[in-house]
């Protein structure tokens, strides 16, 4: 009969799919990790770049509101 598995590969196929990794979660667990990853570095290049993009406009916007008031020579 080679549609139907023995019960010990039953068994094993059980514990090997309640296995746990080296970290201490399950599989399962493991891929949400590696998910909830990806979108925490999505944030954090999102802030980073909107960090630098502020960092520009300060470069462009106090110069213009110190030569307004006076204090550049030109």
């Amino acid at each position: 009969m080679q549609g139907l598995p023995d019960s010990w590969e039953d068994d094993l196929r059980r514990r090997r799919h309640s296995i746990r990794n080296s970290n201490g979660s399950t599989h399962n667990e493991a891929i949400q990790k590696s998910s909830s990853n990806e979108i925490n570095d999505d944030l954090i290049t999102t802030v980073m770049k909107e960090g630098n993009l502020l960092k520009q406009q300060k470069k462009n916007i106090f110069p213009y509101i110190d030569n307004l008031h006076g204090k550049l020579k030109q």
